[in-house]
């Protein structure tokens, strides 16, 4: 998750140690490259927005995919998984739904009399 972190697991116990090394230098959006490796991507780029405000930092990688039928969504909070969801990701979904909403409708995708995505 965090670009350019780079971790070493050494194992000296055998007669050859083993020796790995994990280093992701694009942080999430590598990961989400990983993610969609075996995917059809609806856009080549991946959609990557970070930002800082009153002290905290937040990063934002995500991609569409053609043939994924279901969401898949992963939140982090300082580096922890929340399997749970939370409010990071509520508001994440609120802001693309509405934005998609607005967008839609200023282009007559979606007429006035019909319902929100």
């Amino acid at each position: 998750l965090n670009a350019g972190v780079k971790i070493t697991f050494s194992d000296y116990r055998p007669e050859e140690p083993h020796i790995e090394t994990y280093c992701y230098e694009g942080g999430i959006k590598e990961y989400v490259a990983y993610m969609c490796r075996e995917k059809e991507t609806l856009h080549k780029d991946i959609i990557y927005v970070s930002g800082e405000k009153t002290g905290i930092n937040i990063e934002v990688a995500f991609q569409w995919c053609i043939d994924a039928y279901s969401d898949n969504i992963l939140g982090f909070a300082n580096n922890i998984r929340t399997i749970d969801g939370g409010t990071h990701l509520e508001g994440l979904k609120a802001v693309l739904t509405r934005t998609l909403n607005n967008v839609a409708r200023k282009r007559n995708k979606i007429k006035e009399n019909e319902p929100n995505l």
